[in-house]
């Protein structure tokens, strides 16, 4: 599967002779303004960086780790980190955007840890409809980045455009936050909890998929840990678990030369078998069939 980060974005630019009011970028970020001339391939791509992106005009849809999310103007996109993107052909619309890279998208969601959860969520939600108020908000906040970035008499320009940054992340959880369903007010306590149980669950799910195997790394009773996952976020910790490994499987499915053993063995299932039943009994067909129907 192919890659594509900041370095990439950048030389497209730079051959693309962009005029400056358009775009700005330093070694850790990116900006750009209704760049229609940049050549994506049509084709499951990872993401080695972060990207907030509003729509302006225009419609169509985009695939992100397999799911298919529509946009249009007023929408709102964020895609992080890791995440497998495919924008297929005959897609027309214009936005702004802001990239930014892997290294400086980690920094920047480890110094806001109060807002894992929300991130977790923009994962599994990566479009959001925007209100006038917000389109207008982002648009005049991405025209003071881009200033920031263009004033070469400021010494500190970077800093500042990171600070801001920081703060467009702030608006972003905001503007996500509105679209969750009200859930049980949950205590501190009970947000670390899920927070914890996500950290271990994306770093694992290949080779765990037993409750108990994560309560008991956090030191809780399965019992308790699943309460607080059901009310913190709505979903149970099989179903998160269970998501984890079939969006796993459809990416592997559709993008790679594997078989569909070897997928099995990768995954950590005891037999291809198995596997099938599994996804099967999560998806409504079985992974041949998945694979054939892409």
């Amino acid at each position: 599967m192919q890659t594509y980060n900041l370095n990439t974005l950048r030389a497209q630019l730079n051959n693309l002779n962009v005029d400056s009011r358009k775009m700005a970028y330093e070694n850790e970020f990116a900006l750009f303004d209704n760049i229609t001339e940049i050549s994506l391939k049509h084709t499951p791509t990872r993401l080695e960086m972060g990207v907030f992106g509003l729509c302006l005009e225009g419609s169509g849809h985009v695939e992100v780790d397999t799911r298919i999310f529509e946009f249009h103007a007023g929408s709102y996109i964020t895609l992080l980190p890791n995440q497998v993107v495919n924008l297929p052909e005959g897609q027309h619309g214009n936005g702004i955007f802001i990239c930014v890279s892997k290294r400086m998208a980690d920094e920047l969601v480890h110094r806001m840890q109060e807002m894992l959860p929300m991130f977790f969520y923009i994962r599994e939600n990566p479009c959001a409809q925007l209100s006038e108020q917000d389109v207008e908000w982002i648009k005049k906040y991405h025209e003071q980045v881009f200033r920031e970035l263009q004033d070469t008499s400021n010494m500190f320009r970077r800093e500042t455009a990171r600070a801001l940054l920081v703060a467009l992340l702030y608006k972003v959880c905001n503007i996500y936050g509105a679209q969750i369903i009200e859930q049980q007010p949950t205590g501190n306590r009970k947000e670390e909890i899920f927070t914890q149980f996500l950290k271990i669950l994306s770093d694992n799910f290949r080779q765990h998929r037993d409750v108990a195997w994560y309560a008991e790394q956090m030191y809780v009773t399965p019992k308790y840990m699943s309460t607080v996952v059901k009310q913190v976020s709505g979903q149970s910790a099989n179903e998160w678990i269970q998501n984890y490994v079939i969006q796993e499987a459809k990416l592997l499915l559709k993008t790679s030369k594997l078989s569909i053993q070897q997928i099995a063995y990768q995954l950590n299932f005891p037999s291809q078998s198995f596997f099938g039943k599994y996804f099967k009994h999560a998806t409504g067909v079985s992974p041949s069939n998945y694979r054939s129907s892409i």
